[in-house]
């Protein structure tokens, strides 16, 4: 999954994100990160990533059902 956000968010986002993960969980002894921060940080990520794959099956499903079913 973290290769294909690689590939697919956009650059200042990415590096937002790994800066401040490695600023506060790697390069740190204790952790400065909360649980929830780790999260919000990570959320909009992961939301494009699937927002990314949701688009192609939709179109695929709806092509596929009946009509009068979409």
């Amino acid at each position: 999954m973290l290769i294909a956000l690689n590939s697919q968010c956009p650059p200042s986002l990415k590096q937002q994100v790994l800066q401040r993960l490695e600023h506060e969980l790697i390069d740190r002894r204790k952790v400065r990160l909360a649980r929830h921060e780790c999260f919000a940080l990570l959320t909009p990520l992961t939301d494009q990533f699937f927002q990314q794959l949701r688009a192609p099956l939709q179109t695929t499903f709806s092509a596929q059902a009946p009509a009068g079913r979409t």
